[in-house]
């Protein structure tokens, strides 16, 4: 491809926009409902009303105080709501390659370890010409009974992880 010519994914300025779209949609703050507005204000306040008329939620509160406790609690569930946005659009995206890669490898990991399941310790031994006792532990041993519990342990993990 000449030099002068642009690859076909910048060509129109395409080539990163999805990030550009995702930190945008970050800048929007929410915003708390002001405790000191009228009854009807927001839409809310007729819900709260609901609950409280019916008896559904025991409040210590009379009426108004139990809407301004409802206004508080939805403004602090849109905080979270947006710092759970924050977290989920802009720094999950940038991670997720790496949690691919971790997966990657497990999978891999797990086929070695079932590669090498039928291998016998005397045959080991033998064919490394080296004394299994390293300072009273038979490192030998250790290694080829723990590679069954890895095992095990790496398929739980992907069964319970692996649909990212």
């Amino acid at each position: 491809m000449p030099t002068t010519q642009r690859p076909p994914a910048a060509r129109g300025g395409r080539r990163g926009k999805h990030r550009e779209k995702r930190l945008k949609m970050l800048e929007a703050k929410p915003q708390w409902l002001a405790n000191d507005a009228p009854y009807g204000e927001y839409l809310v306040d007729t819900v709260a009303m609901e609950l409280f008329l019916r008896g559904v939620a025991v409040s210590n509160h009379g009426e108004d105080g139990f809407v301004r406790l409802v206004r508080h609690d939805i403004s602090f569930a849109a905080l979270f709501a947006a710092m759970r946005a924050k977290i989920h659009l802009r720094w999950r995206p940038e991670k997720l390659h790496l949690i691919r890669r971790l997966f990657e490898d497990v999978r891999h990991i797990q086929s070695r370890i079932r590669r090498n399941a039928g291998l016998d310790r005397s045959v080991l031994v033998t064919l490394l010409h080296c004394i299994s006792k390293a300072k009273g532990r038979d490192v030998i041993g250790a290694l080829l009974s723990s590679l069954p519990v890895a095992d095990v342990a790496i398929q739980d993990f992907t069964a319970m992880y692996g649909s990212i």
